[in-house]
């Protein structure tokens, strides 16, 4: 009996509430569908990593298992795998705050691809719903049509585009439920649903949350117009109300976005663009493509159009809307006015800049498109909603001779758009044709046969398109992604399981430059969208590649790797046909002999690190920054050894021979050009080992791949792309022939040199220096004893940051920044003393109580207005 009634329940609501079940439903299988046509894990062994998602954002995200299953609370504030080390509430705040993401803790790390893909459909079906629920709640009629439009909302071109940057997804989400509450407060005076909404909004992504905030004006300005005189009662009331609210739910964020904020000044935020250029980016008619079903392929990533494809019924419905004099005007002339401002923003550089906080994105332009999308199905919505029961002619042919405009101005222009194919475009005309027959046949006969019909070209259409946007992009294999992080795991913890000590580990091989963080090990490396902007600055600084928001230590010295405590090596013996993941970073021959090793890994230690926290007996300076890395670190090295000579000293004795280029006396600082511009030329140079002395040669960024290819034995060395400045590598420890092979008419060598390491003095030098132990107390606390033979400074390879405290003797003490990077301690008296750091994040505690005191603000208005509402 009690089944029964569950089941006459569980029935009752899914009559009631079909048309939102399938708004989640619809979605979330079409794209399942698509996965496992594309045998994505767990349906094959493909998965869903690719670009971002596989290069940065998995990594993140196996560090989130780690942590909630290890319940580390300092990982929450800081993690030493993080580049050289660094904060990590950016990197929470920015990637690992969406509630979907507790799947990942739950299910096994084997299950990681299979854990992404489920959050990934589950991001679509909830956007369905979401939208969904928002029509359901303006009053639409409970039918399909909710479903047909909320799976348009949930499989858009933008989501569609950006289904591989799965930590801005949750946006979809939200913004339906912002919308609604913005209408609360209009309509009803009421704001607790848009507060809630925002603050998850603005806790689960602040950057997509800047965005949506932008919008949630704009369409506040926009209704507030429109229903100024009709509904609105307290006009100014309602203005306050709405700034209020969106006020509290940055209070009520306070905990997580203060520290937040302060954290990006150094990082992201410091990228800034102060000027930019009134021009428009491209002609806005090419936007256009955008609309054709599929127009998108991987080139569209780095640079292309918004992507804002929304499908054939609410193309046809919006200009309905537009068209429809039904409509009241005003209502009309004030979505047509955002609509356009939109449209302006998506090709006018200051206004897109706007909305990407004053910084271009570095790939996937546009982000804001999803916004965009939501508008326009949305008022799609209401334009087909208002159709008239009978054929309006003058609508019909407005429509039909707006969409031949469209169709004909993106065929004659065809051939512009490398990812829009003449296939794709008849397939987007023969859905916008047979939709728009449809659509107008059905306010004839308003049966359920046309209704149904509508839905089902419009899960062809958002799937067709899904299908043909997606199937040019590759994945990664997910058995690939699998035993990479196997056997990576396996030579860390052989080396973990004999040493206890702090120490960093480089290797000459990764999957991506986050593994650190996939797996939990200290090393040099990050790629995030958070990272402080003094490692790019000091890893530019010692010669590594770096960029606004990468470093890479692939290209280390002997020095740097004393200096940053990189006391082991991890080397590939390059058998990339048994593991097929891995990329290969620069060699170092400094490090390894000349012979090839039967083992595929080997590890290496460094007898020569230092700990990272040790004491010198001088006054540390600032040193300047210099274009030529090895002048860089001789001035280190002289500075912790108190000595004057380098370690480091240039190399001329090599021979050149220049092969149809004309002859210069020095190849540094020098313009070298070709003789016959049709033919090949290249410089070749043989240089001479030296015992006990160690060869680097510097390579400018004049010298990058595009420029020019280099050789070292005859074996390509491997770079960046581009790189922005001056980068170091090792050469083997034998007489060898460096080849600069020309891809232009002339090259530039700037400051091009090779370099012999005096071994013998740099380990003089360094043992000099006093090795204390360093003692962790739960990750929370590093300590250590110095003894000084006179007055010096504590120097550390900890990075700067205002988070850091330091004690000496168990008193505070004033902390200095090194080398533009690393904290330092100056000014300590001779002796013994007692070293303690410890780090909590700036802003944190002022979060904290900015967020209780809102909490106890609104709980205690919530009692007076329930106490007034009972004496009413």
């Amino acid at each position: 009996m009690k089944g029964m009634i569950i089941i006459n329940h569980i029935k009752k609501f899914t009559r009631n509430n079909l048309p939102l079940i399938l708004s989640f439903f619809t979605p979330f299988i079409i794209m399942a569908c698509y996965f496992a046509y594309r045998n994505m894990f767990p349906f094959g062994n493909g998965s869903i990593l690719t670009v971002d998602l596989g290069q940065q954002y998995v990594d993140f995200f196996a560090f989130y298992k780690r942590t909630i299953n290890s319940l580390n609370i300092h990982n929450f504030f800081y993690s030493f795998a993080n580049g050289y080390g660094g904060e990590m509430i950016g990197i929470w705040s920015y990637y690992l705050m969406s509630p979907l993401n507790l799947i990942i803790a739950i299910l096994p790390k084997s299950f990681m691809n299979g854990s992404l893909l489920l959050i990934t459909l589950l991001k679509y079906g909830l956007s369905g719903l979401s939208f969904g629920y928002m029509l359901n709640k303006k009053g639409f009629e409970k039918n399909i049509i909710i479903t047909t439009f909320s799976t348009a909302y949930a499989l858009n071109g933008w989501i569609i585009a950006n289904q591989l940057n799965i930590i801005w997804l949750d946006a979809m989400i939200i913004l339906p439920i912002i919308v609604l509450g913005i209408d609360n407060i209009i309509n009803k005076d009421k704001s607790k649903l848009y507060i809630l909404s925002l603050s998850i909004m603005i806790i689960v992504n602040y950057y997509m949350a800047y965005m949506v905030c932008i919008f949630s004006l704009l369409y506040f300005i926009t209704n507030y117009a429109i229903y100024y005189k009709s509904k609105i009662k307290h006009k100014y009331q309602i203005i306050l109300k709405y700034f209020g609210a969106s006020l509290i739910s940055f209070m009520l964020s306070a905990w997580l976005i203060i520290p937040n904020i302060l954290e990006l000044r150094t990082g992201k935020a410091s990228y800034t663009v102060n000027n930019f250029k009134w021009k428009l980016e491209y002609n806005p008619i090419d936007m256009l493509s955008k609309l054709m079903n599929g127009a998108f392929n991987f080139n569209q990533m780095p640079s292309g159009y918004p992507n804002i494809f929304v499908g054939s019924l609410v193309l046809i419905s919006v200009l309905a809307f537009f068209f429809n004099h039904k409509i009241k005007l005003h209502f009309r002339l004030l979505y047509l006015f955002l609509t356009f401002a939109f449209l302006i923003s998506m090709c006018f550089e200051p206004l897109d800049l706007v909305w990407h906080a004053f910084q271009f994105p570095i790939w996937y332009p546009y982000r804001f498109s999803f916004i965009f999308c939501f508008l326009v199905t949305y008022l799609g919505a209401i334009g087909f909603s208002n159709l008239p029961n009978k054929i309006d002619n003058k609508i019909t042919i407005k429509i039909a001779i707006m969409l031949i405009i469209i169709l004909l101005t993106v065929g004659i222009k065809i051939n512009n758009f490398t990812f829009l194919s003449p296939m794709k475009y008849v397939v987007s005309v023969l859905l916008i044709a047979i939709m728009f027959v449809i659509v107008i046949i059905s306010r004839i006969n308003n049966s359920k046969l046309y209704i149904i019909s509508i839905f089902i070209i419009t899960c062809c259409d958002m799937g067709i398109n899904a299908f043909n946007s997606l199937n040019s992009i590759s994945y990664v294999n997910n058995s690939d992604y699998s035993s990479y992080n196997k056997i990576l795991n396996e030579q860390i913890n052989k080396i973990s399981k004999d040493d206890k000590s702090f120490y960093r580990i480089n290797k000459n091989f990764y999957r991506t430059q986050d593994d650190p963080m996939e797996l939990g090990f200290n090393s040099g490396s990050i790629f995030s969208s958070t990272m402080n902007k003094n490692n790019a600055n000091f890893n530019s600084n010692i010669g590594n590649p770096n960029n606004t928001g990468s470093i890479n230590y692939s290209n280390g010295t002997l020095v740097t790797d004393s200096l940053l405590n990189f006391k082991y090596y991890l080397s590939f013996n390059d058998n990339y046909k048994k593991y097929p993941m891995i990329q290969k970073s620069a060699n170092r021959y400094d490090i390894l002999d000349n012979r090839k090793s039967k083992n595929d890994f080997n590890i290496k230690r460094n007898n020569l690190s230092l700990p990272l926290i040790f004491g010198v007996n001088n006054i540390i300076k600032n040193i300047t920054s210099t274009t030529n890395p090895i002048d860089y670190q001789n001035n280190i090295v002289k500075q912790i050894s108190a000595s004057n000579k380098n370690v480091f000293n240039v190399d001329n004795n090599y021979k050149v021979k220049f092969k149809n280029i004309y002859n210069t006396p020095s190849l540094s600082q020098s313009i070298l050009k070709k003789i016959d511009p049709l033919k090949s030329a290249s410089v070749e140079i043989n240089y001479h080992y030296r015992n006990q002395y160690i060869p680097y040669i510097v390579l400018p960024s004049n010298l990058s791949p595009n420029i020019c290819s280099v050789f070292i034995d005859g074996e390509k060395i491997t770079s960046p792309k581009n790189f922005q400045n001056s980068l170091v590598y090792s050469l083997p420890k034998k007489d060898g022939t460096i080849d600069i092979n020309f891809k232009r008419q002339s090259i530039f060598t700037n400051n091009f040199g090779i370099y012999n390491m005096n071994y013998k003095k740099f380990k003089y030098d360094i043992s000099k220096i006093k090795h204390q132990n360093i003692i962790f107390n739960n990750k929370d606390m590093i300590s250590s004893n110095v003894d000084l033979n006179k007055n010096g400074s504590l120097l550390t390879s900890i990075p700067y940051s205002d988070g850091w405290h330091v004690k000496i003797d168990n008193k505070e003490h004033d902390k200095s920044k090194w080398l533009g990077e690393f904290i330092s301690v100056k000014h300590i008296k001779r002796g013994k003393h007692h070293i303690e750091l410890y780090y909590y994040p700036r802003g944190v505690n002022l979060g904290i109580i900015i967020t209780i005191l809102t909490i106890i603000f609104i709980s205690i208005k919530s009692i007076i207005n329930e106490k007034d509402n009972k004496k009413d």
